[in-house]
């Protein structure tokens, strides 16, 4: 806030948030509503609110370090993260972008329950939710990546934008086993494999349901 005298900020709670899709986004409460984890609505919510009004979303447990006024001459932003992907902890988006629209119709169609929270989180809404959205759109639009000397997570650069302090606060047991898993590069792409062919799956079973839901029930619920 101190770098950023003239914006304006708003800490989002779990009720103004709530209500926020209600009221603007109704098409997507339900599955707003179905999530297991309190982290899947928070994820969730920042592609909205950032679609719907644009700006700069930044997690709590990132300190930022210089000003971002220059990122907002591009129309998404997102950071690349390791060892495979993109965040969602910093994201940048002007009202109506394309991506963040993506993004926005995508959450019914991936409301995933893979058993285990930390890939059902990183899958459904995370960071992998992205990726996977963005690895396909990134081929009809350039879409601006913050290196890794800019975020400062993974680098020790001179001027970074920001700086980590790793609260993961959301994380379960079984985000050990992950973190196993990325010290066995062999293990974890069978892992992945085995993952993405399985999203593949639900994700093709559900595109055929939804071709045979009514179109009627569909129109009902727009947003």
């Amino acid at each position: 806030m101190d770098l950023h005298p003239d914006y304006d900020f708003k800490l989002w709670t779990d009720e103004s948030s709530r209500e926020f899709i209600k009221l603007e986004y109704p098409c997507l409460l339900d599955t707003y509503d179905s999530y297991t984890y309190t982290i899947q609505r928070a994820d969730a919510i920042r592609y909205v609110l950032l679609y719907h009004y644009g700006g700069l979303y930044i997690d709590l447990d990132i300190e930022c370090r210089r000003p971002l006024d220059f990122l907002r001459q591009y129309s998404f932003v997102m950071p690349q993260t390791k060892p495979v992907g993109f965040s969602n902890d910093f994201l940048v988006g002007a009202p109506k972008d394309p991506f963040l629209k993506q993004l926005t119709e995508s959450l019914p169609r991936w409301n995933l329950n893979l058993i285990s929270k930390y890939p059902t989180v990183m899958f459904s809404t995370g960071p992998m939710f992205v990726t996977g959205l963005a690895s396909w759109y990134a081929r009809k639009r350039d879409l601006f990546v913050l290196p890794f000397s800019m975020y400062g997570k993974y680098v020790k650069a001179a001027n970074p934008l920001f700086v980590h302090l790793h609260g993961s606060s959301w994380h379960g047991n079984d985000a050990q086993s992950v973190r196993w898993f990325l010290k066995h590069p062999l293990l974890l792409g069978v892992a992945l494999l085995m993952t993405l062919s399985t999203l593949g799956g639900v994700l093709l079973t559900r595109k055929l349901a939804a071709k045979r839901a009514s179109s009627l029930e569909a129109g009902s619920k727009a947003c």
